[in-house]
């Protein structure tokens, strides 16, 4: 199947960019149940031969989204030995820190310990010690053209400043304009908003004058008694039902309190509680608990060996 996808991906391309996309949309599903061996080589070969063989070669927009798929997915699927070698570098840190405390703790402190002197001597080794000047030379000079450049650093963030204080100083003149405009012609903008009102006024004694006409307020009424009808009867409905519910709350509370009550007297009052019942319900509750450990480490060895 892989092979054939191959073959016939140069032929049919539009569909194979159709079929990319299918697989993308539901990477999670296929990486799953697909041979993620055979799936990353086909999505090297497809991605080699979409790959211009020079630079001035024009892609079309297919081939384009075709190669964009590919390479996503070949990184989503990684290398096999990623995990493995994650596994790895994470014991050799245990063993490590291990055997580290162990040499410590045998000889008393760090400084005599096997661990130590051979940190000390690396440190002493000629390498490390021309390496630390060299960083030291290094770090210095670095020191050194920075303080050189900080001036002009300095300047430049003081005209940002500048920048930024007379935006903010025009701001303010623009409001105060305004603000000062609102106080000179106040009695004016009084007027204008006096007129609005009594304007808007007469526009909506208009609107209600010509929606008040005897057959709207019949409508209305009638619709307002209907409403009225409905409400009163879903509130008998409802009140019926609450009733109800409330019966069978109030018979389940009663059969659970004697429920309780009885399983209480039969396992604590008739049959006190002895060593002998201690011991067999932890013995349950760990069989329980073995069990259950059992089932979860079977799945998740299947799991395991199924991937």
């Amino acid at each position: 199947c892989w092979l054939l996808w191959q073959q016939m991906f140069g032929k049919h391309l539009n569909n194979s960019v159709t079929l990319l996309e299918h697989i993308h949309d539901n990477w999670n599903i296929v990486i799953k149940t697909a041979n993620k061996a055979a799936l990353k080589q086909t999505l090297n070969y497809l991605m080699v031969t979409l790959t211009p063989s020079s630079g001035k070669t024009k892609m079309k927009e297919n081939q384009r989204r075709a190669l964009e798929l590919c390479s996503d997915m070949n990184h989503a699927i990684g290398s096999p030995l990623k995990g493995a070698l994650k596994l790895a570098l994470l014991v050799m840190l245990v063993v490590s820190a291990a055997y580290v405390l162990h040499d410590v703790k045998e000889f008393g402190s760090f400084q005599a310990s096997r661990t130590g002197r051979i940190y000390s001597s690396f440190l002493q080794h000629e390498s490390v010690v021309q390496l630390y000047d060299t960083a030291k030379v290094y770090g210095a000079a670095v020191h050194k053209h920075g303080m050189t450049h900080v001036p002009l650093l300095m300047e430049y963030i003081y005209a940002i400043c500048n920048s930024v204080c007379s935006t903010l100083a025009l701001f303010a003149v623009f409001l105060q304009t305004n603000f000062n405009y609102l106080i000179e012609n106040k009695d004016e903008i009084a007027k204008q908003m006096k007129a609005a009102a009594v304007d808007a006024g007469e526009r909506g004694y208009g609107l209600i004058k010509s929606l008040a006409t005897p057959e709207n307020m019949e409508w209305a009424e009638t619709t307002a008694f209907k409403y009225m009808e409905l409400c009163k009867e879903y509130w008998s409905w409802a009140l019926e039902h609450m009733v109800q519910a409330a019966a069978a709350g109030q018979a389940s509370a009663v059969a659970f309190y004697g429920s309780a009550q009885e399983f209480v007297i039969n396992n604590f009052i008739n049959d006190p509680v002895t060593l002998d019942r201690l011991k067999e319900w932890l013995l349950t509750f760990s069989t329980f608990v073995q069990e259950t450990a059992v089932h979860f480490y079977n799945t998740a060895r299947n799991a395991t060996l199924a991937n």
